[in-house]
């Protein structure tokens, strides 16, 4: 009987690592998701209780793996400790352990497009080093980075925010109206770490990845897409960067007190209104057998229509 593959994932239970865990059954792979609570069964998926510091779990879930999926990640928390602790320090965790338990392994770590701005924010820095801490500690193992911009699809709830600002008539621009950006639909990033898989052309590259429209979007013309759909005529509001990094610091000091995690601060503040958010390095159009199939209205009505199904909009 053939070797059924195994594929190993870590944030299987976030907005990604659900879509690629139903993808990766749907390919034939037998998969192993690390979780921290319990989940209903799924066939084919081996649920393992466990977060990214636990070594026992860790090395339970890559035993025997022909792929690594590192999909897990800190998009928000208090301090710069709390994103390295995921960001890095987990990367390099796994990484050790692959090498003794699945020492062929085809590690794929989706990191960011922020990545290639670590200057900007503790988030941006940490997915950077996170990226230099693979590569400086596979030694022999096969590896491919994935630098995607904003993700969005069914199950993703930023998109909703924007709609739900437009269906009040106000499309909200951070920082400038100029600023350019690229998106990815969710299935076809999730298709793109399917076939990178054992592809060697893609082993040992940082790939940015995005829907291949070229030069991306400006803000200002997503917004007035998204609109269109909604068939919902809004006024445009540019809002300072002076005035969100108040609002950021703010939401920072506020989180120390009342101890919530912030995802808006100053510092993400730098991200959000970052000019050039536009994949332009290594693309993985080039390296891997996969092209983007959604582009960005298909993609938008999509979700639209998810979130309608279950009246979040």
């Amino acid at each position: 009987m053939p070797h059924r593959k195994i594929a190993a994932v870590t944030g299987g239970t976030g907005f990604v690592g659900k879509h690629l865990i139903h993808a990766l059954v749907a390919k034939g792979y037998k998969v192993k998701a690390l979780t921290r609570r319990s989940q209903e069964p799924v066939k084919s998926v081996e649920w393992i209780r466990g977060d990214m510091a636990n070594i026992d779990a860790l090395t339970q879930l890559i035993e025997g793996a022909d792929v690594i999926y590192h999909l897990a990640g800190a998009v928000k928390a208090k301090t710069y400790k709390d994103f390295a602790d995921i960001n890095i320090a987990s990367v390099v965790r796994i990484v050790q352990i692959a090498q003794e338990k699945a020492p062929k392994a085809h590690f794929i770590q989706l990191s960011s497009l922020t990545a290639r701005e670590p200057q900007l924010s503790d988030y941006a820095m940490t997915k950077y080093l996170g990226e230099k801490a693979l590569q400086d500690n596979a030694r022999n193992m096969v590896w491919t980075i994935f630098r995607p911009p904003g993700i969005y699809g069914p199950g993703d709830y930023e998109i909703l925010k924007l709609f739900k600002g437009i269906k009040l008539h106000i499309g909200a621009v951070p920082g400038s109206k100029k600023n350019r950006i690229s998106i990815l639909y969710v299935e076809d990033l999730v298709n793109a770490l399917i076939s990178a898989a054992h592809e060697k052309t893609a082993f040992s590259k940082a790939l940015d990845i995005d829907d291949g429209h070229e030069n991306g979007y400006s803000v200002s013309e997503f917004i007035s897409l998204a609109a269109r759909i909604l068939d919902i005529k809004i006024v445009k509001i540019v809002i300072p960067m002076f005035l969100l990094k108040f609002f950021g610091f703010l939401n920072y000091l506020f989180s120390h007190v009342f101890g919530y995690i912030p995802m808006v601060t100053h510092k993400k503040v730098n991200e959000l209104c970052f000019p050039d958010w536009i994949c332009k390095d290594e693309h993985a159009m080039n390296f891997i057998k996969w092209k983007p199939k959604i582009n960005l209205e298909t993609g938008l009505l999509k979700t639209l229509k998810w979130y309608k199904q279950r009246n979040l909009l």
